[in-house]
Parts: C-alpha cells; sequence; structure tokens
C-alpha cells in the first residue's frame, strides 16, 4: 500500500488563476513517475532510495474544444503538446533525467514504469534477462543494488481539474496548486505499480 501523503499548502500570494495567462486545459489523467538509483551502498527500502529531481509527472488535458493536451512535467518545466504522445517524447526528456543510466535503458524504464508492464525492456538491445526485476516498494535495496528503479501511479477521470497552459498554475477543489508536480498530494491513486528496476552492470 502507499506510503501516506502530506497534503500540500496552498499560498494566494502570486497564483495565477489558470486562463490568465494560457489557455485552460482540464486535467482527467494524471501518471506520477518516480525514479531511483541504488549504488553498492544503498540501504532502506526503494521508496527511501527515490531522487525526486529524476522524477516526471504525466497528465492528459482537454481544451473546451475537446482536443487532447499531452502535459510532462520535469526539471521544474511544463510542455502542453497538443495531440502528444508519451513514446514520442522520451528523447527529449531523457536528456535532463535519470543519471547514471544511458538513453536507451532510460526510455525503456520510463515507459515500462508508465505503463506498469516490462515488455519495452525486451527492445533494449543486448537485453540480459538477469538484470530485469520486480519488487514491492517496501522491500529492502540489499538483494538488488546497485540498480536503477521505477515506480508509478496513476489517477484516473480527475473532475473539476483546471491548469493554465502557460503559467502552469491549477486550480482543483477550490485549491491553489503551483505546478503540476504538487498536484499529487491532492489525489488518490486508482492505480499503483510495483517497482520495475534493472540492476545495473560494471
Amino acid at each position: 500500500m502507499p506510503k501516506p501523503k502530506v497534503m500540500p499548502q496552498s499560498s494566494d500570494e502570486g497564483f495565477i488563476q489558470p486562463g490568465t495567462k494560457g489557455e485552460k486545459l482540464l486535467i482527467e489523467t494524471f501518471h506520477c513517475l518516480r525514479f531511483g538509483y541504488c549504488d553498492k551502498d544503498a540501504q532502506s527500502d526503494f521508496i527511501d532510495n527515490i531522487q525526486g529531481e529524476f522524477n516526471i509527472y504525466v497528465a492528459d488535458s482537454y481544451d473546451e474544444d475537446g482536443d487532447h493536451h499531452l502535459l510532462i512535467y520535469t526539471n521544474n518545466q511544463l510542455q502542453v503538446i497538443k495531440n502528444g504522445i508519451l513514446e514520442n517524447y522520451l528523447d527529449q526528456i531523457t536528456e535532463n533525467t535519470i543519471d547514471h543510466l544511458n538513453k536507451n535503458k532510460a526510455k525503456a524504464l520510463i515507459i515500462s514504469s508508465y505503463e506498469n508492464n516490462s515488455k519495452a525492456l525486451l527492445d533494449i538491445k543486448d537485453y540480459d534477462t538477469n538484470s530485469y526485476f520486480e519488487a514491492d516498494e517496501g522491500e529492502d535495496v540489499m538483494n538488488y543494488k546497485p540498480c536503477f528503479f521505477g515506480l508509478s501511479s496513476a489517477t484516473n477521470q480527475i473532475d473539476n481539474c483546471i491548469i493554465d497552459s502557460s503559467a502552469g498554475t491549477i486550480s482543483y477543489m477550490e485549491n491553489e496548486i503551483p505546478d503540476l508536480s504538487q498536484l499529487y498530494g491532492y489525489l488518490d491513486e486508482d492505480e499503483w505499480g510495483k517497482i520495475i528496476g534493472l540492476r545495473a552492470s560494471y
């Protein structure tokens, strides 16, 4: 089971209401993708070894005409892509995320975590079936380190959640949320993935 989350605090000062700078987009689904790296000295469980700077937040949103816009939030930057598909932007995403891992493996780990399915890992060149593993988030990393891993959660059919396509600010259930990464603390997950990981080789 996921650990309890602390609800982020809203701030009235300087909040930009959605639709002020950019277009109002209605968020319907939200994925939180969290990643970590465990070196040979790592301790504790997988949750304690998540590295927040690698996290990726993905949402499906729709404008007033019903057109789809993919939202990707990484490195404190929001991308809004009309009719976008996550797989088409993995090269760009991996430029600044998931250190220590080559690009092809990083892309496969992102998609595997997003889909909560290891299928993408099978397409890695020189794939080694012994390097892949699945685990529970609360397991000790001792049996898996050194390794890279991802953990995903998803919320579907979100109501009354509006984001400004330019400012990235969000209005949800009378809460003012500064960016997509902080929406995570307000939602209850419908889906909670397992740890999907790759053992590191040197």
